[in-house]
């Protein structure tokens, strides 16, 4: 990957800045203010945290104007894709690109089931294209698995994840990113599938993956990964206690994984800001760590920020939100929008 794709300068502030970490309305919502001229390509993280937070620059649509451009949206989507299968049928290059483009549109709108089904058919279409690039089948595949679990068919996406990562450990090397990413969302869906004992196992093998890489921030995010997997993965305490043992594996007790977790968490949030999908996940990670020290006060108090965070980064309803909310009402008895 070349640094134009790595990096990307601020119309704002003109800063060069981490092109993964770019600004940009929530769907649903417009910038006023500063922001309002750069509410299409996005601004860096600091422009956002002076401009966007201070000047409380994000105001929501009403909703008949969200609808109005949710399906004029859509309907340029489809055209395009329509032209390029009229040209050159299903399986052409640009008529699959257009449908994932599709695809990405719909899960953006939080329009799940269409989402789900237009992902699978990009994936069929890839099956159907032995030439193109492999990688195409595995993001494919990704996609689908993701949309799945968003849609609340966690057993599903967890055998087409797996299926995915079977292919990644043949072709991708241990410290490969792409693989990390792979354990994680595997051990991830096994716990939301009710199948705590294949999550505690994915993570086990996160972890000394993370043990062994060169890399000490990477080691310490993949290593606060594993922890957060496997506090997701336990149901009773008694699996707590089985967990703690693996969890002996890289780091010294529960404590100490508490603690690299709000190193982590201070770490991304001077860099990413609070209003993160990286931060929000860590907060949310220390959130349940400390519910399982007993500390439902602190958890409660972590997760209300994380939750906080997705409301405002994601269309309403959105998947983390939910999961967010989810646990704020497990821990609280409330339920939280």
């Amino acid at each position: 990957m070349d640094g134009t794709t790595l990096h990307g300068l601020c119309g704002c502030c003109g800063r060069r800045f981490i092109e993964a970490t770019r600004y940009r309305p929530r769907w649903g919502a417009s910038w006023t203010g500063t922001l309002a001229p750069f509410r299409d390509e996005g601004v860096c993280p600091g422009c956002y945290r002076l401009h966007g937070l201070a000047e409380g620059g994000e105001v929501p649509w009403p909703e008949d104007e969200w609808i109005a451009r949710r399906e004029e949206r859509l309907r340029r989507v489809r055209e395009r894709h329509d032209a390029a299968f009229c040209m050159g049928g299903a399986c052409t290059d640009e008529s699959i690109d257009t449908l994932r483009e599709l695809g990405d549109t719909l899960w953006a709108f939080g329009l799940l089931a269409e989402c789900v089904e237009t992902r699978g058919y990009v994936v069929s279409l890839h099956f159907l294209r032995p030439d193109r690039e492999p990688s195409l089948l595995l993001e494919a595949w990704i996609d689908l698995s993701l949309a799945l679990a968003a849609d609340g068919q966690f057993g599903e996406a967890l055998r087409l994840r797996r299926q995915a990562l079977a292919r990644q450990r043949r072709v991708l090397a241990p410290g490969d990113l792409s693989r990390f990413g792979g354990e994680v969302l595997a051990a991830w869906l096994a716990g939301r599938a009710g199948r705590p004992r294949v999550a505690r196992r994915q993570a086990e093998r996160l972890g000394r993956l993370a043990a062994g890489h060169p890399d000490r921030d990477l080691r310490e995010m993949l290593v606060s990964d594993a922890v957060m997997l496997l506090a997701d993965a336990c149901r009773s305490p008694e699996e707590w206690e089985d967990a703690q043992q693996l969890l002996s594996c890289f780091v010294a007790d529960l404590d100490g994984a508490a603690d690299l977790l709000r190193e982590v968490l201070e770490v991304r949030e001077e860099e990413f800001g609070e209003f993160d999908p990286v931060t929000a996940a860590t907060r949310l990670s220390l959130a349940k760590v400390r519910q399982h020290q007993g500390a439902i006060d602190e958890a409660v108090h972590l997760a209300t920020r994380a939750h906080a965070a997705w409301l405002r980064m994601e269309a309403p309803g959105g998947f983390r939100t939910r999961i967010a909310a989810g646990f704020l009402a497990r821990w609280k008895g409330v339920a939280m929008p």
